[in-house]
C-alpha cells in the first residue's frame, strides 16, 4: 500500500543521508508500532551504503530492570562485533577483538564511573570496539531501539551521556522511538547542532484511500470472474469458452463430499466484501456502520461452516468494539470466537483468540481476568504443538504478573517461555518473544540477587535470537547465584 511505502521510502531518504553524513551524531526514529518491525529491518541496511564506512549495530534490549539494559546490550554488542571480525577477515580485513566481555568489565569498572555502572561497562565496551576498528573502517552506528522502556527520561540522560562521552565521538547513534514515547531533549541538545529527526507513520489519509482503491480493485475482479459484485439482477456475461456447468445437485454433493458447504460459492464474495467494507468504515470514523458490516461477516462465516473464518471475523469485531470503548461486547465476541474454535477442532485459532481476550481484559485493568485468558492460551497452543504463541503466551503472562507486582508467578510464566523455546525448533525460537522473556527473566533475577543465573539468561538469550536452543535453560532458584 501506497501509505506505508511513503513512510518507509521517507525514513530510507533520511536514514541514507545520515549514511553519509558523518558529522551528524544523533538521528532520531519515531515510529508507530505497525511500522517497527519494518523500521529495524531497513536500518542495518545502511551498514552496506556506498557512503558508508561504520558498522551499524542493531541493540533493541528493553530498557527495564536494574541495569535498565545496559549489560544484555554490552554483550550483544561484543558478540556482533566477532561475527563482524569474522566477516571481515574473510575480506581481507583485519580487526582487532574485543578485550574483555561485558561480564569482566563490570568488575573492572570504578564505583566512580558515574550513576550507573552497567552504563558505565557499555561505554568501555564501544570504546573497545571503536580501538579495534581499522580502514577503511571508521566510526561505530549503534541503533538503539528498546521493545519497552520503563524511563523514557532516564533513557534521554543515558544516550545524552553517550554521546557526550570523550572516548565515543566516533560513535554516532540511530534512536528508535515510538511516537508516543516523549522526545529526546537532552540527548538532543547535546548533539545539537548536529542531531535530526525523522517520523516513519503511517498516514490516515493515504491508509484511507489504500483502503477504498483495494475495495474498489476487489470489487471489479470479482464482478469480471463472474462474482455477485455487480449491479443486482443483471447476471455477469458467461465466457464462451467455460465449460459446462453441472447440475446443481451434483454440483452440491461434489461439495460437500470435500468437505465444503455449497452455500460458500453463494456467500464468497459477499463475505469478503463485507470484511472490507468493515475495515473501509473503521478507517473513516464510521463505527456503527463498521460492527454492522463486521457482525454480518461473522454471521455469514458462520452460516457457510468456515470455523476458521468465522474466528477471524470476530476477533476482528472484538478489535473494533474495543477500540469504540466497548470493552464488554468485545469480551463477548471473543467469548464466541473461543467457543467456535473448540467447535471446530481449530486449537490455535483457539490459542488466538484467547490471547486477544488477555489483551482486552488488560486494556480494561481486568488483570486476573486477562492473567487467566494468556496462560489459558498458552497452555492450548503448547497442547497443539504451537510454540510461537505458547511462548507468547507465556510471555504476556509474566508481563502482566509484573505489572502488578506478583514476581513469583511471573518468573514462573517466564521460565515457561524460555523453556518452550528451548524444546523448540531454532527457527521458531529466534522468531519468538523467547529472548525478551529471558531478558526481563535475568533482569529479575539480578534484582534478587542472582548474578549467575542472570548471566546465564543472558546468555541464552543471545543464543535464542541466533537460533540456537541446544543448551538447556536455566535453573532458577533461591539456592543459585
Amino acid at each position: 500500500m501506497q501509505s506505508i511505502s511513503d513512510a518507509l521510502n521517507a525514513l530510507h531518504d533520511d536514514a541514507a543521508w545520515f549514511a553519509r553524513a558523518r558529522e551528524v551524531r544523533l538521528l532520531v526514529v519515531r515510529t508507530s508500532g505497525d511500522l517497527r518491525g519494518a523500521v529495524l529491518d531497513l536500518l542495518p541496511g545502511f551498514e552496506f551504503h556506498a557512503d558508508n564506512r561504520s558498522p551499524w549495530i542493531v541493540l533493541d534490549d528493553a530498557r527495564t530492570g536494574e541495569d535498565a539494559g545496559w549489560m544484555a546490550r554490552s554483550n550483544r554488542l561484543a558478540a556482533a562485533w566477532e561475527r563482524r571480525r569474522e566477516a571481515y577477515a574473510r575480506d581481507g580485513i583485519e580487526v582487532g577483538p574485543v578485550p574483555l566481555p561485558a561480564s569482566a568489565s563490570l568488575g573492572q569498572s570504578p564505583a566512580a564511573a558515574g550513576p550507573s555502572p552497567y552504563l558505565a561497562v557499555f561505554e568501555l565496551m564501544a570504546g573497545a570496539v571503536l580501538r579495534a576498528l581499522r580502514g577503511p573502517l571508521q566510526g561505530l552506528v549503534l541503533v538503539v531501539a528498546p521493545t519497552i522502556i520503563d524511563d523514557a527520561r532516564a533513557l534521554d540522560e543515558e544516550i545524552a551521556r553517550l554521546l557526550a562521552a570523550r572516548e565515543l565521538l566516533a560513535c554516532r547513534i540511530v534512536l528508535v522511538l515510538d511516537l508516543d514515547d516523549p522526545p529526546p531533549r537532552r540527548a538532543t541538545a547535546v548533539a545539537r547542532p548536529l542531531a535530526v529527526e525523522t517520523r516513519c507513520a503511517v498516514d490516515a489519509r493515504q491508509k484511507q484511500a489504500d483502503f477504498a482503491a483495494f475495495l474498489v480493485s476487489a470489487s471489479d475482479g470479482a464482478r469480471a470472474s463472474g462474482g455477485v459484485v455487480g449491479p443486482r439482477g443483471v447476471a455477469p456475461p458467461r465466457r464462451v469458452d467455460a465449460p459446462p456447468e453441472l447440475p446443481r445437485e451434483r454440483r452440491d454433493a461434489i461439495l460437500r463430499g470435500a468437505g465444503i458447504n455449497p452455500a460458500y460459492l453463494d456467500g464468497s464474495a459477499r463475505l469478503r466484501d463485507q470484511i472490507l467494507g468493515a475495515a473501509l468504515a473503521m478507517q473513516q470514523g464510521n463505527g456503527p456502520d463498521a460492527i454492522a458490516q463486521q457482525r454480518s461477516a461473522c454471521d455469514l462465516a458462520a452460516s457457510v461452516e468456515l470455523g476458521v473464518v468465522e474466528v477471524i471475523c470476530r476477533v476482528t469485531l472484538a478489535s473494533y468494539l474495543s477500540a469504540l470503548d466497548r470493552s464488554e461486547a468485545a469480551v463477548e465476541e471473543l467469548d464466541r470466537a473461543v467457543s467456535v474454535a473448540r467447535a471446530h477442532r481449530l486449537p490455535e485459532q483457539e490459542s488466538q483468540a484467547l490471547l486477544a481476550l488477555g489483551l482486552v481484559h488488560a486494556l480494561a485493568q481486568r488483570f486476573p481476568d486477562a492473567a487467566r485468558a494468556y496462560v489459558h492460551a498458552a497452555r492450548t497452543a503448547e497442547a497443539a504443538g504451537a510454540a510461537l504463541l505458547a511462548i507468547e503466551g507465556w510471555r504476556l503472562a509474566g508481563q502482566l504478573a509484573l505489572l502488578i507486582d506478583a514476581e513469583d508467578q511471573a518468573i514462573d510464566c517466564l521460565k515457561k517461555a524460555v523453556q518452550v523455546a528451548a524444546d523448540s525448533e531454532p527457527t521458531i525460537a529466534r522468531l519468538s518473544s523467547a529472548p525478551e522473556a529471558a531478558r526481563r527473566l535475568a533482569a529479575l533475577c539480578r534484582a534478587r540477587g542472582w548474578r549467575t543465573q542472570a548471566a546465564s539468561l543472558d546468555e541464552q538469550a543471545d543464543r535464542l535470537e541466533r537460533g540456537r536452543t541446544t543448551a538447556s535453560p536455566t535453573q532458577i532458584g533461591s539456592a543459585g547465584g
